[in-house]
């Protein structure tokens, strides 16, 4: 019988950002995905959220809104995901929230 995997829902600068948070966010959670790949699934409400700097290993769900002609803005009632957690919260159920920023 194989054991359930731990669910972290990180929520935090978005991981594909060029800041020191989100560099702090990608090498805690891709070592832990690199040593115990099968023991654990990730989500992330990632906070001002584009592909900036690399290529996701999880799942990031963004704090921004689309407008009509397609670009993004972010959602100035969402900038620190007070909006969005609950939503991906009640979805995910995690057994861990990893809230990370700068104080």
């Amino acid at each position: 019988m194989s054991e359930r995997r731990l669910k972290i829902l990180v929520v935090g600068d978005s991981p594909a950002l060029p800041t020191g948070v989100a560099e702090t966010t990608r090498l805690i959670f891709q070592n832990l995905l690199r040593k115990f790949t099968e023991s654990y699934e990730r989500h992330q409400v990632g906070l001002f959220h584009c592909y900036a700097v690399t290529e996701l290993m999880w799942p990031v769900q963004a704090t921004a809104l689309q407008e009509a002609n397609g670009t993004g803005r972010f959602d100035p009632e969402d900038q620190y995901g007070q909006r969005k957690f609950p939503r991906v919260a009640a979805e995910v159920r995690p057994d861990i929230v990893f809230a990370f920023g700068d104080p």
